[in-house]
């Protein structure tokens, strides 16, 4: 009877069909197994396997809801350069999740079943008035409550790329681009074109300064970025 009892117990708490036929068809087949011998003169290697098809049936959709609802709670921690933690940043994930903002973080609520393989997953950080970014990997395990810590930093990564014309439009080779301030020279090729690093980070504001023989100096305020920018160039008046 207690059997019956946690059986009936068991299946009041399952949602799934499967493994609730499959609880029921393997109860039955023990209950009957007697009965059944003494007929048919069964094999009990028969029941053996009918039983462990059944179990692996009913078992298998069990385990991966059990997967699909395990949460890894990370806590995410932002630190500034000089070490202070950092209230106000964007932080995200490689992987699917859901971000709260929590005392002196920020929480991420990342679904196991998203993990790509192997579990490794990359959190991001940026402060973005700053020019600050950070990044920190891990690999998550069987732990589902841990905390990382990104520390950001300044990148600077960003370029400056443009073409240099003159005022009918016509391409200047030869010209000589820098940012102010830095002595890395670059000169424009035959289509006026000049790519330099902007010793600063991407999105942030700096001086360019262009020279040629017979053309007046400029000297003009740019943002780092990929995007490419046409800069005009005026003759020397004789």
């Amino acid at each position: 009877m207690d059997i019956i009892k946690a059986f009936l117990d068991w299946a009041a708490h399952v949602n799934d069909p499967i493994p609730l036929i499959a609880g029921v068809a393997v109860a039955l087949i023990w209950l009957a197994r007697p009965l059944i011998s003494k007929v048919k003169k069964v094999d009990v290697r028969v029941f053996y396997v009918a039983t462990a098809a059944l179990l692996v049936l009913g078992l298998t959709p069990m385990i991966l809801d059990h997967g699909s609802k395990q949460i890894y709670r990370v806590r995410v921690t932002v630190l500034d350069p000089s070490g202070m933690p950092v209230d106000e940043a964007d932080v995200n994930a490689s992987a699917s999740h859901e971000k709260t903002k929590i005392s002196g973080g920020y929480e991420l609520s990342i679904p196991r079943v998203s993990l790509p393989s192997g579990g490794k997953v990359t959190f991001f950080a940026h402060q973005k008035d700053a020019f600050l970014t950070g990044t920190e990997e891990r690999e998550l395990k069987d732990d589902l409550n841990l905390s990382v810590t990104i520390h950001l930093s300044k990148k600077n990564s960003g370029i400056v790329r443009g073409s240099v014309q003159d005022e009918s439009g016509k391409h200047l080779a030869g010209v000589k681009v820098n940012i102010a301030g830095h002595d890395d020279v670059v000169e424009t090729s035959a289509q006026g074109a000049f790519t330099l690093s902007a010793h600063a980070a991407t999105g942030q504001s700096v001086r360019i300064h262009l020279e040629k023989d017979g053309y007046e100096a400029l000297d003009r305020e740019t943002l780092a970025s990929d995007d490419p920018q046409v800069v005009v160039m005026t003759k020397l008046r004789e």
